[in-house]
């Protein structure tokens, strides 16, 4: 189960990790080693619209940019709208949480487009949000089939 560490109750046990074990360390990772300008993109219920507020804020505080978000609804395989407006804003970084199936979906519909995902981070993961810092590339990155995976 997601939990976005918004609430406790004494006859609730939560197992999953809370934003400060999650979503904050991996926006600050984002952000030092990809660039500033975010797209949030997420399924339409409770975890992500909470998981955007904490990116949202932590994003701002960083002096970064969110340059879009989109909603899909729960059971729609229907991205491409979420699609058109990641290619307008040419984000650095999408924070993606859509669930299940959507996922499939969301990366077949950047693929269909022509998204060579790996290059399209690759490139923009260097962005001129701090020019004074130099810039370094992330230790590896792994592709298994259409998803990304992150190594720092």
């Amino acid at each position: 189960m997601q939990y976005e560490g918004l609430e406790q109750s004494p006859n609730i046990v939560y197992t999953g990790a809370a934003p400060n074990q999650q979503i904050i360390p991996a926006v600050k990772w984002a952000f030092d080693h990809l660039g500033c300008r975010f797209f949030l993109v997420g399924s339409d219920y409770v975890f992500p619209h909470a998981a955007h507020a904490i990116m949202k804020d932590r994003i701002r505080a960083l002096r970064g940019e969110v340059v879009g978000e989109h909603y899909i609804l729960l059971g729609s395989t229907d991205v491409e709208a979420a699609v058109e407006a990641i290619a307008a804003s040419k984000p650095d970084v999408i924070l993606n949480t859509l669930d299940g199936d959507r996922n499939v979906a969301f990366f077949k519909a950047l693929r269909a487009r022509h998204y060579d995902l790996y290059r399209y981070i690759a490139k923009s993961a260097y962005a001129s949000c701090r020019p004074t810092r130099p810039r370094r590339r992330p230790k590896a990155v792994f592709r298994e089939a259409d998803a990304l995976l992150y190594a720092a």
